[in-house]
Parts: C-alpha cells; structure tokens; sequence
C-alpha cells in the first residue's frame, strides 16, 4: 500500500508515527511536510520517500520573511496548489494529514482522496476558539475528510460542534511503547524527583510550576524538577528559579529524544503536566506507564485518564499553593503512588497500547482502499 503522510517532518508524533510504520514494513511511504528538516534523524528520512514543499527560491525565501500571521491563508493556498500537483506524480492509495487546520486544510484544499485527517489537540480545542480562519479551516476539513481522528473524546465532541460527522470519527490516542516506557524492575523510583516534559511555551504554565516547587523545597528541600522540553520562555524560566531562590532544585533538560526521556520517567516519582489546554498527551501516558505518580490540570482530556484522588491528582484550581501541596501529598505518601502506580499501569495495557491502536489506524488504511476499489 502506497501512502503519503502530509505532516511538519519536525513534529515529534509525526515521526513516532512514520517510524512505527515502517517497523510493520507494509507500507511505502511518502512524507511529505510544508517544513524542511531540522535536527532529524537522517536514518528516518532515508527509508521514506521525503519531500519538503517549501519553496527554495530567492523570491520565497524573501516572501517567508513577513509575519505569519498577515500570509497564513497565502501560504496554505500555495501549498495546496503544491501538493495537489504532487498527489498527481505519486499517485498515493491513502493520504494521511496531521493537524487538521493546517496540513489537514492544505490536503483538503488539494482535493486529496480518500483522506485521514488526524487532529493533534490544538488545532480543535485552542486555535479554533481564537481565530475565525483557524475555525473556518478546521470546519472546511471537517467536511472533505474520509475519516477523522482525536485522541481524546473531548476532542472528538469539540469536531462535532464544528460540524463533523460523528460517523467519520475514530476516537484513539497513538498509544505509547509499553515496551520502552516501563517501570524500574525493583519497583524503586527516586523518592523526591519530579518531573516535567512539557514545552516551554505559555500554554504550559511552566512558570506555575516553579512556583509550586517554591512551595515544595519549603518542606523538602531535597527535592528536584527535571523539566525536559525547550521553547521560547526557557531564559525567563531561568531567571524565575533564580528569583525564587530555587535554581539549586530545578534542572533544565532542553529535548530528549526518547530513549533518554524513558530513563527519566523510569526514575521520577510524580510527574506534573498542567497546561491550560489539551487533548491527550503522549507525555502523560508515558509517564503513567512509567509508573510516575500524575498531577495534572482539571481538562476534559486529563479526565479521560486521571481519576482524581485514585490513580492522580486533578488540579481544579491552577494555583502555586494548590499544585504545590498536591504534589507534597504525592512525595509524602508512597503507598498512594504504588496504588496509582498499579492502576495506571493497566489502565495502559488497556487503551494506550501502541501496538493495538495503530491497529486501528490500519484497519482504517484497509477499509478506504477496500471502498475506493469497489
């Protein structure tokens, strides 16, 4: 079967997906992104046929240089000019497209067919709430798309708000590997070791976590943040842990590829994830699988896993004082992790298997085909 996954090759989940497919070895795949490669690894981009529709000429590249947010429509309309013209070259079984209101819309706009359009979290519940192009993009894909993904039921409810066929919706997160993100083989985690894995962006309230972990040095000194992400508020984090005293108790990261971050959550005893929106994280079901005690913002998506006061705790208030203490009961109370520690692991087992979620998406590949065919 001959696919082309329209995706930004620099996204982490688009390549956790393009490496699993290969693994399956069914598949010749197209990956095809509106993005050049940055810090990829060669090896992925050589078992796939790769190609970047970014313009490389001097007039492009003087065209990228004005804000994007006076040419976003521009772009998207040149890209799926593109790539309808390349869909005629390759000649794909499936198109597969990750985020609905911008690879999603381009491959729509390309009259692409039959077409997966996979929503990643933002593109439904953040960007169509705060600007009527993302919303129109996200409603025209809605209704060109074959088959639409969500990771998460309140993602799902949210595409049928904007006028999606709930028919055309599969509801299943990516999964994780339940191989590589496992707990210690003596149960032993490092008792007074949190963790973050979430970008350094505002949606994530990185700065709310320093200032619970204000609140948790007070009363364990010892304790440690490992916050393992990179973006744009990184130096001003910097200059928080210094201003509150804490910069001895709190370790920047910047990225880790996988193999590393697994080490990470294999050691940590809670793990702490509150953005102001979300669908499902991969990072909170690696963390879960890993055995780490979650502490999370009271979202919709974080409901669909983290029972408050049972396998987690759910933040309802985003407050220093209020996270802060959560994760003080998480660190004082070990008996309460290995409670949670059992649940969520089969909780894992259960809905967050990698390998029986891409399944799905599979069976979907094969169910398209059998259609066109007919």
């Amino acid at each position: 079967m001959k696919l082309c996954i329209l995706g930004n090759v620099n996204c982490i989940h688009v390549q956790r997906y393009v490496r699993y497919l290969l693994e399956q070895g069914l598949y010749e795949i197209n990956l095809v992104s509106l993005s050049e490669p940055k810090d990829i690894d060669p090896d992925l981009l050589k078992k796939v046929h790769f190609i970047s529709l970014r313009g490389r000429s001097i007039l492009w590249k003087l065209y990228s240089r004005i804000p994007i947010g006076s040419k976003y429509l521009i772009d998207c309309e040149i890209y799926a000019h593109k790539f309808k013209s390349l869909l005629k070259k390759i000649k794909p079984d499936i198109i597969h497209a990750f985020f609905l209101t911008h690879c999603g819309y381009v491959a729509a706009r390309a009259g692409a067919r039959p077409l997966i359009a996979s929503a990643l979290g933002s593109d439904v519940l953040y960007h169509p709430e705060r600007a009527f192009l993302y919303k129109m993009f996200l409603q025209y894909v809605l209704g060109k798309a074959d088959v639409i993904t969500s990771d998460a039921e309140t993602c799902s409810k949210a595409m049928m708000k904007y006028g999606a066929n709930g028919k055309r919706i599969v509801t299943v997160p990516f999964g994780i590997d339940l191989g590589k993100y496992t707990i210690p083989e003596d149960g032993a985690k490092e008792t007074a070791m949190i963790l973050s894995s979430r970008n350094l962006e505002p949606l994530y309230n990185i700065d709310l976590i320093l200032d619970a972990m204000a609140v948790v040095v007070a009363e364990i000194p010892e304790a440690k943040i490992y916050i393992a992400g990179k973006g744009s508020q990184r130096a001003g984090l910097e200059k928080k842990t210094e201003e509150l005293g804490i910069q001895g108790s709190v370790i920047f990261l910047d990225y880790l590829d996988d193999r590393k971050m697994a080490g990470y959550y294999k050691r940590a005893s809670v793990f702490v994830s509150v953005p102001s929106s979300d669908a499902t994280a991969q990072s909170l079901l690696e963390a879960m699988a890993s055995g780490c005690f979650p502490v999370v913002s009271d979202l919709p998506a974080n409901r669909e896993w983290v029972k408050n006061g049972g396998n987690g705790f759910v933040i309802p208030v985003l407050d220093p004082t209020v996270l802060g203490n959560s994760i003080l009961i998480a660190l004082k109370n070990p008996e309460l992790g290995k409670k949670a520690r059992a649940m969520n692991i089969e909780l894992m087992r259960a809905k967050a298997d990698m390998n029986k979620n891409m399944g799905i998406f599979a069976g979907e590949y094969r169910r398209l085909l059998r259609k066109v065919q007919a």
